[in-house]
């Protein structure tokens, strides 16, 4: 069974715009404990878990510069957590 998390390692959105990132998850792991990070603060995100399709959905609002950068999916498991990092790059509006 592969244990790997699946998102595209880099994603690029235009300034304003609303932008999703996805994190599709191995079966199995629906249950578990699922979270986008960054090391940072936000306030306009929401976050929706999809058990048909094994998906973590990160939507950011009105995306700024101050949204570039690296932000983590995580999956919190006994042991290791399940991690992929997605690259976040904003181009001008």
């Amino acid at each position: 069974v592969s244990q790997a998390l699946v998102v595209l390692t880099e994603v690029s959105g235009q300034a304003g715009e609303m932008l999703s990132l996805h994190c599709w998850y191995p079966q199995g792991y629906e249950g578990y404990n699922k979270y986008w990070c960054r090391g940072g603060g936000h306030t306009q995100v929401s976050i929706q878990d999809s058990h048909i399709f094994c998906l973590v959905l990160l939507t950011i609002e009105n995306i700024s510069d101050d949204d570039a950068g690296s932000y983590w999916c995580r999956i919190e498991r006994m042991g290791r957590d399940l991690m992929e990092s997605v690259t976040v790059r904003v181009v001008p509006g």
